[in-house]
């Protein structure tokens, strides 16, 4: 079972091997390896170069969906035009901000909060 976010085991795991003439082997007798794994660098500036919009895409089929296509692409360019520990504040701001709009209550998302919660 799974308690505090940590996987606790009452007994030995066993692996079911197929391709070999045992039914099952031990984690125990696994080959292991010395290589190991390098941090990779993370780049925390702003991101440069992201596309303001995406041509070719099909229409929308109406305000609502282009509100929130809209939405989307300023949600991106706000957290792309952020640094790395501001983007998720962004994200964060633009998604409420979307989500409290009359294009989302008027659209598929407010829908669908009708339908489930206001029944």
């Amino acid at each position: 079972y799974i308690a505090s976010s940590s996987i606790v085991i009452h007994r030995p795991l066993t692996l079911i091997a197929p391709w070999s003439s045992q039914t099952s082997c031990q984690f125990s007798h696994l080959p292991t390896t010395s290589a190991s794994l390098s941090a990779t660098t993370v780049n925390d500036g702003i991101l440069e170069g992201v596309p303001d919009s995406v041509p070719d895409l099909p229409d929308t089929g109406g305000a609502s969906g282009s509100a929130a296509r809209k939405a989307i692409m300023d949600c991106v360019q706000g957290a792309c035009g952020s640094t790395l520990s501001e983007a998720l504040e962004v994200q964060a701001r633009h998604s409420a901000e979307f989500m409290t709009s009359a294009a989302c209550r008027e659209g598929e998302i407010g829908a669908q909060y009708t339908k489930t919660m206001l029944v």
